[in-house]
């Protein structure tokens, strides 16, 4: 590398930063900060030297920025090297080449020797300008879905502290809300403690419901013995994870079973249970918050069914909750976009930098 660009590091320290300073200010972190001065002007590469960010952090940078001492830059590109395609290739590559150096699947240094010594693939320079227009419009798009999808998140934040509180009421409803406590409007169910030895990986019988499904879905399990149909759990129930984060959430994954330590709310006829998944984040969070940073908290019945709430008429509570339910759903399918437009954006510079596929040349009319 060191035969078309120069590297150094810079000379701050993390404490130089100034919030309300004129020029970025580039840390071992992917957040960028500011400040008051700047050490170099023009198109370079960084990246972290050292901390959690080795071979994880990268940027591109034209224009007048200062950098951290551990902050590795790459820069003044020679033989018709683009600074941005190089940005491309080096921050696809980087971590893997020093994983394999060191042997070691967590890096927490990187020496100067280590970056000069890389080599990168560099077609011509037309070719390397075409391979950059195509990973930037890629990228925009990505960039614009993270915009939209924040400012939607805003919005239905928003929606939520005027319609929960009823400070705002939608068109038709003017009832006045009741003060109740959960236990008359609804049950808190708790999922069974059904039999590990029955638990299986593969597809034979419901899935279960475990606290950690709640919040993702790294892993499937399944169960394969005898159950109850009372704990059968389907598209929209409600459930609670009863450790940890007691965050409510709508099951939208099929048929499956209410395992312990994950609770479903059953309620009776003056609530709707959408609703109280929108109305019960904060009063759970705030038992959450109870807890001392020692203590393991786990909720219990009583936790839920003793809440006191505000409550609306069920009609309008079913109201507020399509609405929110509403937001929810593009929310979820611009996340959903967002996914997969940045699989396509993985897949685009898988083969457009390894020159898998090449990319046409225009031809002048």
């Amino acid at each position: 590398m060191h035969s078309f660009a120069s590297i150094g590091t810079g000379s701050k320290n993390s404490q130089d930063n100034s919030a309300s300073g004129k020029y970025p200010f580039f840390v071992r972190s992917q957040n960028i900060e500011r400040i008051d001065s700047w050490s170099f002007d023009g198109e370079a590469v960084l990246t972290a030297g050292d901390g959690v960010g080795t071979g994880k952090v990268f940027h591109y940078v034209n224009g007048k920025f200062d950098y951290h001492q551990r902050v590795y830059r790459i820069s003044d590109f020679l033989g018709g090297v683009s600074g941005k395609y190089f940005f491309y290739q080096f921050s696809r590559n980087f971590l893997a080449r020093i994983e394999l150096l060191t042997a070691k699947s967590s890096v927490d240094s990187v020496r100067m020797e280590t970056i000069a010594g890389m080599e990168i693939p560099i077609p011509p320079r037309s070719e390397q300008d075409r391979i950059v227009v195509a990973i930037d419009d890629v990228s925009e798009l990505v960039q614009s879905l993270k915009l939209l999808i924040r400012k939607k998140q805003s919005i239905k934040q928003g929606m939520m502290q005027e319609l929960l509180s009823g400070r705002t009421r939608l068109p038709g409803f003017i009832s006045p809300w009741k003060l109740v406590r959960l236990k008359s409007v609804l049950q808190f169910q708790v999922g069974f403690p059904f039999r590990s030895s029955e638990f299986s990986e593969r597809p034979v019988g419901p899935r279960l419901v475990r606290n950690r499904d709640l919040r993702s879905d790294d892993s499937v399990v399944y169960y394969a013995g005898s159950y109850s149909e009372d704990y059968l759990v389907t598209n929209g129930d409600v459930l609670v994870g009863m450790d940890g984060d007691f965050s409510p959430c709508v099951w939208r994954l099929g048929i499956a079973l209410l395992n312990q330590r994950v609770g479903r709310l059953r309620v009776g006829p003056n609530a709707d249970a959408t609703y109280l998944h929108y109305a019960l984040a904060t009063p759970l969070k705030e038992i959450e918050a109870e807890t001392g940073a020692t203590t393991v908290k786990h909720l219990s019945h009583g936790d839920v069914e003793n809440i006191v709430i505000t409550l609306p008429s069920v009609e309008e509570q079913r109201a507020i909750a399509r609405a929110l339910l509403d937001a929810d759903i593009e929310i979820e399918h611009l996340s959903s976009r967002l996914r997969k437009t940045g699989c396509i954006k993985q897949g685009m510079m898988q083969e457009l930098l390894t020159g898998r596929t090449r990319l046409p040349v225009e031809v002048a009319q």
